[in-house]
């Protein structure tokens, strides 16, 4: 067995605030992102007891990480080929957080007058934003996400570049998400 960057899952985390009351009786949408651990998914599977599952496998933008997709999917294969799992598989960039919003919006689309939608952004950092923005659009949308118990040593050697997004003002950002949803 491989070693991953983290260790079991210790509890599902529903923030009061990212909470949703919508769609009560309705059959749960699980989104979630695939990583290195498969217990986070089973976690939230076994928790959260989803009708069906739309995993977002992450595709790094550089060349020399594409050999991670791979590595996700044969390692979280048992939950993908579980005759006992609903699961649509897409893949997403681990970068762009524009096109995993709109990848999000097409799901919500498709989704959401029969689902409940809950999310679990437990992809990159990136996918993250994502979740955060597609959440402010949305806010019917519920976000769960897998407490893992403890991180293994020192897995991280080097920083090979930092990265960062600009809002000249990030409360008007927030703002102006929310005139769209009110648009919808």
């Amino acid at each position: 067995m491989p070693d991953f960057l983290t260790t079991d899952v210790y509890k599902i985390l529903a923030v009061t605030s990212l909470s949703s009351v919508s769609m009560q009786s309705h059959p749960i949408l699980l989104v979630a992102f695939p990583t290195f651990n498969r217990t986070e998914i089973v976690a939230l599977y076994n928790e959260l007891s989803p009708k069906c599952m739309i995993l977002f496998e992450g595709a790094p933008h550089k060349e020399q990480d594409k050999w991670r997709l791979k590595a996700i999917r044969e390692i979280n294969e048992r939950i993908t080929t579980n005759p006992d799992y609903a699961i649509e598989q897409r893949v997403s960039s681990t970068f762009d957080y524009k096109a995993n919003v709109e990848m999000l919006e097409e799901v919500y689309q498709e989704y959401s007058c029969t689902n409940k939608i809950v999310l679990s952004p437990t992809g990159s950092k990136l996918q993250t934003v994502a979740a955060f923005m597609f959440k402010q659009l949305r806010p019917d949308v519920q976000i769960v996400y897998p407490v893992t118990k403890s991180f293994i040593g020192e897995y991280s050697e080097k920083c090979r570049a930092l990265w960062s997004i600009s809002f000249d003002s990030f409360s008007r950002f927030v703002t102006l998400l929310d005139s769209y949803r009110k648009l919808a």
